[in-house]
């Protein structure tokens, strides 16, 4: 698989090239801006060795896709460099909790505390859609792409932790919510906003080789993650900080791990 070490890059949105004309006006954060714990993760993400895909790995149409976006996609700074513009544009858009289906008319049912957060479009395209964003993460390795998916949810949870300052719910104490958000099986991801819901099976921006020939034996779910999988959309342009379920006996045990990376890694989506 053809890719390039990002570890020692130091590329950043205000670069010469692609990246220069698509930075909007974002800045990357310094490190001496940053609380003791973001320098903590900092440091973390900097001894990974993220990588950024080359151009035959990750393929994106030409004909689907302009092409200063396109290269922007395919020159991007590297992971670390992504996360941190992506943390610094973020902004609560709300905080709301999820009852758990089919456990209705429990005493206690199942919920759990989710964030969303408004970020922008350009770091979020980054992020999802890049040869250094976190589903090429995933596609280069599963273990990679748990390390990927790990430091963008701890990247958050200060931030949505601090969401529930000021929140109140009928459905759910905030001492729940806070254990739902701290707990590991907790998850950042994108909002699967009408995007989802209008995927189209024939468009194809996302080219990846490995997950059009997983087809040929996928299963209807899997077809599903697929289509998805092969689309790089950029709004609604918001994450979201999905937290563990909370049940009476304390948090409920997520999916392994390996999960959503190696959902990702074979599929394209999660």
């Amino acid at each position: 698989m053809g890719w390039i070490s990002t570890k020692s890059k130091s590329r950043a949105l205000s670069t010469d090239g692609p990246a220069q004309s698509m930075a909007m006006g974002l800045a990357i954060l310094p490190t001496s801006a940053l609380d003791p714990s973001c320098r903590a993760q900092e440091a973390t993400m900097n001894q990974c060795n993220f990588v950024c895909l080359t151009a035959d790995v990750w393929v994106i149409d030409a004909r689907l896709v302009r092409s200063d976006r396109r290269g922007l996609l395919l020159q991007p700074p590297p992971f670390p460099e992504i996360l941190r513009v992506l943390i610094g544009s973020a902004k609560v858009h709300n905080v709301r909790t999820e009852a758990r289906q089919g456990h209705a008319g429990q005493t206690h049912q199942p919920r759990r505390a989710v964030v969303r957060f408004d970020v922008s479009s350009c770091s979020l395209d980054l992020f999802f859609n890049s040869a250094a964003g976190v589903r090429a993460q995933c596609l280069h390795s599963v273990e990679l792409g748990m390390q990927a998916l790990d430091l963008a949810r701890d990247g958050f949870r200060e931030r949505a932790l601090d969401a529930l300052c000021n929140w109140s719910s009928s459905h759910m104490q905030a001492m729940e919510a806070c254990a739902s958000l701290t707990d590991s099986a907790a998850k950042l991801w994108v909002r699967q906003g009408q995007w989802v819901r209008t995927a189209k099976v024939n468009e194809r921006p996302l080219c990846i080789a490995k997950w059009q020939a997983a087809l040929q034996h996928a299963s209807l779910k899997q077809r599903r993650l697929i289509r998805y999988g092969s689309k790089i959309p950029t709004l609604p342009a918001q994450l979201e900080y999905i937290g563990a379920w909370v049940g009476a006996g304390g948090t409920t045990p997520g999916k392994p791990p390996e999960c959503r990376s190696l959902q990702i890694h074979r599929f394209g989506f999660t």
